[in-house]
Parts: C-alpha cells; sequence; structure tokens
C-alpha cells in the first residue's frame, strides 16, 4: 500500500460520506452456491454498486452511521446475513443512502491497483 499516494489522492474527496474503491457496476444478485445472498436480505435482481478487491475507504461519518445502528434500521432485512462482505457495504451503503436521505455514492475516482505491487 502506497499510503503517500492514497493520502495525496483522498485530500480531494469529500470528507463526508466517502464510500471509495476499485468499484462494479452493478451484477445479478447471485442467488445459487457459496456466496449466495438471500433473496430476504437483498430482494432486487441486481446488487448496487460496490468496491472489490485489495481494499476501499470510508469517511468516518459514514463509519460512525453504520456503526451506531444506522446500518440495522437501513438494511432490508438486518438478521439475515449477506455472505460477501464487498456486496454487504455496498448493500449497506444503498440502504443507508435511503433511509438517511443522504447521498453516499461509489466513487472510483482513484485508482485502485488490482495487480499487486508495481513501480507506478
Amino acid at each position: 500500500l502506497r499510503v503517500g499516494l492514497l493520502l495525496e489522492g483522498l485530500s480531494h474527496m469529500p470528507r463526508q460520506w466517502l464510500y471509495s474503491g476499485h468499484g462494479m457496476r452493478p451484477v445479478p444478485t447471485p442467488r445459487d452456491g457459496t456466496w449466495a445472498i438471500p433473496f430476504d436480505a437483498w430482494p432486487h435482481p441486481m446488487t448496487p454498486p460496490y468496491s472489490y478487491g485489495l481494499g476501499y475507504v470510508l469517511s468516518a461519518d459514514l463509519v460512525r452511521h453504520l456503526a451506531a445502528g444506522a446500518l440495522h434500521a437501513a438494511m432490508p432485512n438486518p438478521d439475515i446475513l449477506v455472505p460477501i462482505e464487498d456486496i454487504a457495504v455496498g448493500i449497506a451503503t444503498e440502504a443507508l443512502s435511503r433511509w438517511q436521505g443522504v447521498s453516499v455514492t461509489l466513487d472510483t475516482s482513484l485508482s485502485y491497483s488490482l495487480t499487486g505491487c508495481s513501480e507506478q
């Protein structure tokens, strides 16, 4: 992780309601197999946009809202586990956006390498 470059990139981004990472556009919600997402946890045919890979960034206010119980109140069915953490965070931010009426969107403007170390 090149912390200096990450911090430089983040310095130009909003400090509130930030969800940033290597973005995945909505894909069909997996319903079968090991990583199946139960219909009761996410009843939509497509996932929300989400970040995947080596990591992502959530602003402090977003983390506080999720940790303070907003996640439980915002999720379609908070008692059902979404087995894919990447998609679970996307679902949580999408649900929180609707529940709080704020704009939490996945920002993919920073370049996140999925190939590991490089000289770039």
